[in-house]
C-alpha cells in the first residue's frame, strides 16, 4: 500500500527512528521499552551520533532480543556532522513506509507505536507528548517494567496531563510551538519529497523541528495529539541544543522562504 493512497492499516509497514548521544544507560532502557510495544515495528533503527563507545556496545547487546531487526546508522563526527547525516541513513534504510522518530532518552508507553499507527493519515504528521522522570531517580528507571500512576503519585515523574493515555486524545492542528524530536511521525514518502534531514545543521540539534517547517510549506497538516502516543523523558542536565547561528539561520531561511526542500539532505545519504 502506497502512503499517498491511504491512512495507516494494520497492514502499514512502520519503522522506529531512534536517534541517540552519549547515553548509553538510557538507551538500554529505551530499546528495553521497544521489547514491550503492543505492535512491534516492523524495524528498529539507530541513529548514532556518540562519542562514547559503550553506545555502540549497548546496541550490540540487543541484537537478537528485540522482535524486529535492529540496525545502527553512525554519523560522521570527524566531518563535524550531526544527526542528520545518521537520520537520513536510517530513512533510507527504513523498512516502513510510516516512520516514528523518537530520541535515546525517552522510554516508550507500551501502546506508543499503536498510537501513532492509528492517528496516522494522509496529508498529515503527528506531534506527540512527553511527560518526564526527574533525574535523581532516572537509575530507579527498569529496562523491564515502567508503571507511570505510580511513579506520578510518588512525585517521581512530572507531566501528569500529558503522561497519562487515555481512551480519547485532545488534538491541535498547526501548532508549531512545541515541536520537538522525541515524539514525531511521518510518512516517509513526504519526508522523501521533502529530501529528508538537513546535513547543513550543526551537531547541535534541530534536525526535526526544521524538516516540520518543510512538511509545512509543503501543505500538510501538523496534529499535536495529548492522550496517546506517549513518551517519558529521562531527564539530565539540559543544554541549549539548536539555538547556534547556523541553525537559526537555517530555520529562518526554511520559513521566511517557505523551503519545500533542503540542498544538503536524503539525495547524497548513502547506505553503507
Amino acid at each position: 500500500m502506497h502512503a499517498a493512497l491511504a491512512s495507516a492499516t494494520r497492514t502499514t509497514r512502520v519503522s522506529l527512528i531512534i536517534t541517540t548521544q552519549n547515553r548509553p544507560a538510557s538507551l538500554d532502557r529505551v530499546l528495553g521499552s521497544v521489547a514491550r510495544q503492543i505492535l512491534v515495528p516492523d524495524d528498529v533503527l539507530i541513529a548514532d551520533h556518540s562519542e562514547d563507545l559503550a553506545v555502540e556496545d549497548v546496541i550490540t547487546s540487543w541484537f537478537g532480543s528485540l522482535p524486529c531487526p535492529l540496525k545502527r546508522y553512525e554519523a560522521s563526527l570527524s566531518a563535524g556532522r550531526g544527526a542528520a547525516s545518521a537520520l537520513n541513513l536510517a530513512v533510507r534504510a527504513a523498512r516502513g513506509e510510516y516512520l516514528v522518530f523518537t530520541e535515546g532518552d525517552c522510554v516508550l508507553h507500551p501502546r506508543f507505536m499503536s498510537d501513532h499507527v492509528a492517528h496516522a493519515a494522509t496529508g498529515s504528521f503527528v506531534q506527540g507528548r512527553r511527560a518526564a522522570v526527574r533525574s535523581r531517580y532516572v537509575h530507579r528507571v527498569s529496562t523491564r517494567s515502567f508503571h507511570p500512576w505510580i511513579w506520578f503519585l510518588r512525585r517521581r515523574a512530572y507531566g501528569f496531563q500529558q503522561g497519562i493515555r487515555r481512551p480519547w486524545t485532545a488534538v491541535r492542528l498547526n501548532d508549531y510551538r512545541r515541536v520537538h524530536g522525541c515524539n514525531f511521525a511521518a510518512w516517509r514518502s513526504d519526508v522523501i519529497q521533502a529530501n529528508g534531514f538537513d546535513e547543513a545543521l550543526d551537531k547541535s540539534g534541530c534536525e526535526i523541528i526544521e524538516l516540520a517547517e518543510r512538511l509545512r510549506n509543503r501543505g500538510l497538516t501538523l496534529k499535536r495529539i495529548t492522550g496517546q502516543a506517549i513518551v517519558y523523558h529521562l531527564d539530565h542536565r539540559r543544554t541549549e541544543r539548536y539555538r547556534t547561528g547556523v541553525n537559526e539561520k537555517i530555520l529562518e531561511r526554511t520559513r521566511q522562504e517557505k523551503l519545500k526542500r533542503c540542498e544538503h539532505g536524503l539525495a547524497g545519504a548513502v547506505v553503507p
